[in-house]
């Protein structure tokens, strides 16, 4: 019925709320599934959005350095797509806090609000962007 690209769009989804059910193992393989398939497909932005879940399942599992390199990754394909770079941003900003680094999380989460201020909200991910920004200032002192 050619619904791969909708079924890989459910395991996407599926692999972040795995790891908000605390299984980050299994969140890690779904959603590593959902980034490859994507790639496969040429789908740059849902690439990047699966990257950014990727991240957030590094986060909950406690790997602040993976969390930062799929985050990294996931700036860089979401040029294109301002909430999604919103979105990476912020998750960048919160890896980097979790890693020591007030000073840089800063920075990235500054440039995630300054996206949210010109867009005026977005749909996925703006509680991140802000809670991220916040704990950066305060962590910047």
């Amino acid at each position: 019925m050619g619904l791969s690209h909708i079924a890989t769009v459910a395991k996407h989804n599926l692999g972040l709320a795995l790891a908000r059910l605390g299984r980050v193992d299994e969140a890690r393989k779904v959603e590593a599934e959902a980034r490859a398939a994507f790639a496969a497909q040429g789908d740059v932005r849902l690439e990047a959005a699966a990257r950014t879940y990727l991240a957030l399942i590094e986060l909950a599992a406690g790997d602040a350095a993976a969390a930062e390199r799929e985050a990294r990754g996931a700036v860089e394909m979401a040029a294109a797509s301002p909430p999604l770079l919103a979105y990476a941003l912020g998750t960048l900003a919160r890896a980097l806090l979790e890693a020591g680094r007030a000073q840089e999380a800063l920075g990235e989460a500054g440039a995630a609000m300054k996206i949210l201020g010109e867009l005026g909200g977005i749909d996925e991910g703006e509680e991140l962007v802000r809670e991220a920004y916040a704990d950066a200032v305060r962590a910047a002192g």
